[in-house]
């Protein structure tokens, strides 16, 4: 029989749960729920680690990848500049290492970007600017979440925790794959990637639905102006598009509404542009390069750079 008089003492779901409305919790009624939380605690660093040790990459995380571009030597004679399809497109050791891949995810063009990269050419070398221009490059999308900025900007205490926490989180927030998909880096700014599926077909579908990359003309103009300054500098300034399916080709010229004299518009402010090559290289899903035709490619893009 209970003693009516006596106080009531919540349990610790009730605590927990914010059920107890008493204005004061008596004391000796938390030892279960700190215990609970400190076992919690105890369990999500677990998993963490156990995420990282997991996701551990032998060349190293992805997170370190993309930060190490933004604190390279001014040893290059030519650096390049883009999207994920620079990523994962163009190896400067088959330029024969003398380049350097400035390529992030997601990379929208900005003065930022342009000016980081130049800062990367060797002063007494032949300084080659190469921009890769894409329809996400010169989309708004790819300003609001650009993936040059997201790194660009952190001081080096935000620069520590992304090296640390990134890769666990990364591997407990991201999608699996059913298909087999594996990215070999290198020192100079290269993730070419290996898988056993082409999503062509599947990505060129995708494109042509609402939300697909629109170009924007003042990014361009922006774009341009900044590649200009460098070029009255001495910077030799080149235009490129890395290869892609045909079909992927035509949707961003004709719904994305990439301009066709991009060669032209890049020639006034004292650049040039790099034809397309003659043969046809084979994309992993229209828009990036295998990993073989990544080498061949960039061998090929290496001897137009003078490399």
């Amino acid at each position: 029989m209970t003693d009516a008089s006596a106080p009531y003492v919540p349990t610790d779901q009730e605590v927990l749960d914010g059920r107890y409305k008493g204005d004061e919790i008596p004391s000796g009624t938390l030892p279960g729920a700190k215990k609970a939380l400190g076992l919690a605690a105890v369990l999500f660093l677990l998993l963490m680690a156990l995420a990282a040790f997991k996701n551990r990459d032998p060349e190293r995380t992805t997170e370190d990848f993309f930060l190490r571009k933004l604190h390279q030597p001014a040893i290059y004679d030519a650096v390049l500049i883009g999207d994920s399809r620079v990523v994962q497109g163009i190896d400067p050791t088959a330029m024969g290492g003398k380049a350097f891949n400035f390529g992030f995810e997601g990379l929208g063009l900005t003065p930022d970007v342009i000016h980081a990269a130049a800062k990367l050419l060797r002063p007494d070398g032949p300084k080659i600017l190469a921009v890769a221009f894409s329809a996400p490059a010169l989309s708004q999308d790819s300003q609001a979440s650009n993936g040059f900025t997201e790194v660009f900007h952190l001081n080096p205490v935000q620069q520590f925790n992304l090296k640390t926490f990134g890769p666990a989180e990364r591997y407990l927030t991201s999608k699996r794959t059913a298909y087999a998909y594996r990215t070999r880096r290198n020192d100079l700014g290269f993730a070419g990637v290996e898988t056993d599926r082409d999503l062509t077909g599947e990505r060129e579908k995708a494109y042509d639905k609402p939300g697909y990359p629109m170009y924007d003309p003042k990014i361009l103009q922006t774009t341009l102006g900044e590649l200009e300054k460098l070029s009255k500098e001495g910077v030799q300034v080149v235009g490129f598009r890395v290869p892609t399916s045909q079909k992927m080709y035509f949707l961003e010229r004709d719904l994305s509404k990439v301009p066709t004299d991009l060669p032209a518009q890049l020639a006034e402010i004292g650049g040039r542009w790099i034809p397309g090559p003659q043969r046809k290289f084979v994309s992993r899903d229209g828009s990036h390069l295998t990993y073989a035709e990544a080498q061949d490619y960039s061998r090929w893009l290496g001897e137009k750079l003078g490399l």
